[in-house]
């Protein structure tokens, strides 16, 4: 063989290998972004999972916060004695420290305008001097956590009087 017919062989050889070498190398980097894309939205759905599970527990400590609000309400000249009542009220108090700190607040109902994203009516019922459409009472207290939507306030609602003719 001469040296001429080698060198384009060689040449077409080295030409092969490199365009091997960049479908390879092409295709780990689409293998890298498409692992880079997983590992964010795993980290996403996971994160999501996690606060779901947050809402979930604390949607559950709800039924624990009323029955501490309803136990406040109770005089102070119930027949319980006063230093069960004090270990209670302090309990009660960390009880709602910790909630607060987890980003659970209560929703602000008494006055405001009904907003059917935070308040469920439960009743209508005129009262003199109130704005049709205002919060009149609260039956039962609704809650956010980190500004989502724990439970709707259970509320009555002012209406227009009725006039009859």
């Amino acid at each position: 063989m001469e040296p001429q017919e080698q060198t384009p062989s060689l040449q077409e050889a080295y030409e092969g290998a490199a365009r091997e070498r960049d479908e390879y190398l092409a295709g780990w980097q689409r293998i890298k972004a498409d692992f880079a894309n997983y590992k964010k939205e795993e980290a996403s759905r996971l994160a999501r999972i996690g606060e779901i599970a947050k809402m979930s527990i604390a949607n559950d400590f709800l039924s624990v916060l009323d029955v501490i609000e309803k136990a406040e309400r109770q005089p102070a000249e119930s027949n319980v004695p006063e230093h069960l009542r004090t270990g209670f009220l302090l309990v009660a108090k960390q009880i709602k420290d910790v909630a607060a700190s987890h980003g659970i607040e209560e929703i602000e109902a008494v006055g405001t305008p009904f907003d059917p994203e935070i308040h469920e009516a439960v009743h209508e019922q005129f009262r003199e001097g109130s704005d049709p459409g205002s919060v009149l009472d609260v039956v039962e207290k609704g809650y956010r956590m980190q500004g989502k939507l724990l439970r709707p306030a259970k509320v009555v609602v002012a209406k227009q009087a009725e006039y009859n003719e």
